[in-house]
């Protein structure tokens, strides 16, 4: 997570064309972006058991916690699902 040297993108180029797979330059940007996906649920992850933040920049991405998760009554409704007949 702090190598700075690390590449999403450049892994991608190296696994595509390497890759016994033969897979096509379309599938470079899926690679990318569930590389970057990965990283980013494990930072939330390290986050939410108190695990100190390697970077500010890393530090604002996340939202501050909530102090309750219920709904006053009168906002219930909004918030219910509703089943439409057609």
């Amino acid at each position: 997570l702090e190598n700075a040297d690390a590449s999403s993108e450049k892994f991608a180029d190296v696994y595509a064309e390497d890759s016994e797979l033969s897979l096509g330059g379309e599938f470079k940007t899926a690679i990318v972006y569930c590389i970057r996906e990965q990283v980013q649920i494990y930072q939330k992850s390290l986050f939410r058991v108190g695990h100190p933040q390697m970077s500010e920049s890393t530090a604002c991405s996340f939202l501050p916690s909530l102090a309750s998760g219920i709904r006053a009554m009168d906002q219930v409704k909004s918030f219910t699902p509703l089943l439409n007949y057609l």
